[in-house]
């Protein structure tokens, strides 16, 4: 039979402690609708809303991260503050492309991340085709 102690704390009979009506904090779920706000020749600006939940624990930062779709590891790329919800990726090579994403941190650890659908080719926005060598 449970014995209840202060602060809804129950024992049960084989000496286990359960804490009633606590959920212990998790990381949070990913950046909701990331999107490219603005594309160069050597960066990419992105933007994202908030998390559906933070985990039960404030967001501390935002960490973004880039690959070469030919890979799969990510490079960390920058963080912004628990309020940021826009970043600038930069120093990206003319006519690369690049696979973005970003994850929502707090003290628990990082969450999901949100990735853009498809690869972001670094690009001058003036220019529609970037010669691979000029003659």
């Amino acid at each position: 039979m449970p014995v209840t102690a202060g602060g809804g704390l129950q024992r049960s009979d084989h000496c286990e402690w359960i804490v009633a009506g606590v959920v212990p904090a998790g990381r949070p779920s990913m950046p909701r609708s990331l999107t490219v706000t603005e594309v160069t020749d050597t960066s990419v600006s992105l933007r994202w809303s908030r998390p559906e939940t933070d985990g039960g624990k404030p967001i501390t930062r935002y960490v973004v991260e880039k690959r070469d779709p030919a890979k799969s590891t990510y490079i960390p790329v920058g963080t912004t503050s628990d309020t940021g919800s826009e970043f600038r990726v930069i120093r990206l090579v003319a006519g690369n492309e690049y696979v973005l994403r970003v994850s929502a941190e707090n003290e628990v650890g990082v969450g999901e991340p949100a990735e853009l659908s498809q690869g972001i080719t670094a690009k001058s926005p003036y220019c529609k085709h970037i010669p691979s060598r000029m003659y």
